[in-house]
């Protein structure tokens, strides 16, 4: 196993469909919460959208409270927004917030630059090389959801260098709503699989140089306004 693969989180998956999930979790406000970060994240619950307690409580074959509690956890995650008397929905940025999320990500790794040129090892950069590669056929495939997942174990293998734990955890924390972002983002952009390998490529190529400035210098760019969103409604 490379440290890349060792590297990256490994994502619970959840069988079902919205007429009935099937949830295979010791905590269920645990598993309430993932399927919905998830469906989120994937996609099948569009920004905007409102989610009732009751609705998908029935979908879960849960509590209401149980549904609360996964929602005040999106909230804080800000995937969902809460409105008063009018309930939950999901989390619509605007182009100025989505620009603000790629560049704190961006400079969270950014971060990890100097760290990653000498604990990623040649294995390691094959493995992303590999991922790249994978991606353009998720793309093709049409499957976006497999697509961003790739792409988060990516970048993970770059973050994960920094000594500073708390730097790392800042980043992972962002991974919901730039996993969301980006599914909206590549359907918007339309970008062909020779354009995703590239970008990646890029990265990895900078890194195999060995020269932490130039691997920042690259990162900084990949993560200028790469995935674009609708406008939020006035």
């Amino acid at each position: 196993m490379t440290a890349v693969e060792d590297r990256a989180r490994e994502v619970t998956h959840v069988d079902g469909t919205e007429e009935g999930v099937q949830l295979d979790f010791q905590s269920l406000p645990d598993a309430v919460t993932e399927h919905l970060r998830r469906s989120i994240v994937n996609g099948l619950f569009e920004a905007g959208r409102r989610l009732p307690e009751t609705e998908i409580a029935q979908m879960f074959d849960v509590s209401r409270a149980t549904i609360r509690q996964a929602l005040q956890r999106l909230e804080a995650e800000r995937l969902v927004e809460v409105r008063p008397r009018r309930g939950a929905f999901v989390m619509r940025l605007s182009s100025q917030e989505a620009a603000d999320l790629c560049e704190a990500r961006g400079l969270l790794e950014c971060h990890a630059a100097a760290a990653a040129v000498q604990a990623l090892s040649e294995a390691d950069l094959a493995e992303m090389r590999r991922l790249a590669r994978e991606m353009a056929g998720a793309l093709e495939r049409g499957d976006v959801a497999r697509l961003v997942e790739l792409d988060l174990t990516f970048h993970r293998a770059i973050a994960a260098c920094t000594p500073n734990r708390r730097v790392f955890d800042l980043w992972q924390e962002l991974d919901p709503q730039l996993g969301a972002l980006m599914c909206r983002g590549v359907e918007l952009r339309g970008m062909t699989p020779r354009q995703v390998v590239a970008r990646h490529l890029e990265v990895v190529e900078a890194l195999a140089g060995r020269d932490p400035d130039e691997v920042q210098r690259v990162l900084s760019r990949h993560y200028v306004n790469p995935w674009p969103v609708e406008e939020a409604e006035a």
